[in-house]
């Protein structure tokens, strides 16, 4: 039986965990969109991050999931990880990547990522490293 890449892409996208029949990966071998959205505007990594599965965060973002993809509500990935930071290693493995956008993008709320982690985590003195003062210190 042959599953249609559409029907394998919003597997991936309501699955970010691994199940009995499919796990990230396989799926993606299979052909899923990595960056398909949900009605909200959520991609696989949206998911991944919220859900603090780091091991498909990961996955996803090794092949090539789209970093800073924005929801309707104009949400990141990263926005959603730290709103769900039960476990600290989804938040550093998203900041460790270049070109995160930490203070660039802000959400419906007006909130950035660098908002989000100085009043719901304890790691405030993080943001130092992504601001414009650090950032441009070698320019």
């Amino acid at each position: 039986m042959r599953i249609p890449v559409n029907a394998i892409s919003a597997i991936l996208n309501t699955g970010v965990t691994d199940s009995a029949f499919f796990s990230p990966q396989h799926l993606l071998q299979l052909g899923a969109d990595i960056n398909i959205r949900t009605l909200d505007g959520w991609t696989p990594l949206h998911s991944a991050a919220f859900w603090n599965q780091f091991a498909c965060v990961q996955l996803l973002l090794a092949a090539g999931a789209e970093l800073n993809a924005t929801t309707n509500s104009n949400q990141t990935p990263l926005h959603l990880a730290v709103s769900n930071s039960q476990t600290p290693e989804t938040l550093y493995v998203l900041l460790s990547q270049p070109n995160i956008s930490v203070y660039g993008i802000r959400n419906k709320l007006g909130d950035s990522v660098a908002d989000l982690i100085i009043r719901n985590t304890q790691y405030a003195d993080l943001c130092f490293a992504f601001s414009e003062a650090a950032t441009s210190l070698g320019k």
